[in-house]
């Protein structure tokens, strides 16, 4: 059924879980998005000698002013990454949102 909407979803091969969920999620907030009309896109301006806590606003409240739904409620979150220049030192930081995290497990034997 999903390959109706999704051709990358029709057929016998073997799809990625992961890509399916983002799928879904994507396209049920989308339907159920509570901003009707959205705001244009601005491009955040940081304050590098801002806190983390004052940018991680910043960015959430830009997020959530064109995406509002009951998938932003229950899954989204914000994921902090940091990266610096090595040869001139400049730290560039990002606040972005999330719906899911790909989190490795590993098989431990213990005592064996």
């Amino acid at each position: 059924m999903v390959g109706h909407v999704a051709s990358r979803f029709i057929g016998y091969d073997q799809q990625d879980a992961q890509e399916f969920l983002h799928f879904f999620l994507d396209a049920l907030h989308e339907d159920l998005n509570r901003i009707k009309v959205k705001p244009k896109y601005e491009e955040i301006e940081d304050d590098d000698d801002a806190p983390d806590a004052v940018t991680s606003k910043v960015w959430w409240d830009n997020y959530c002013r064109r995406n509002q739904s009951i998938v932003t409620d229950l899954f989204a979150g914000q994921l902090r990454s940091v990266v610096e220049c090595k040869k001139c030192g400049f730290v560039s930081r990002a606040f972005d949102p999330f719906w899911d995290l790909s989190v490795r497990l590993c098989h431990n034997t213990i005592g064996g």
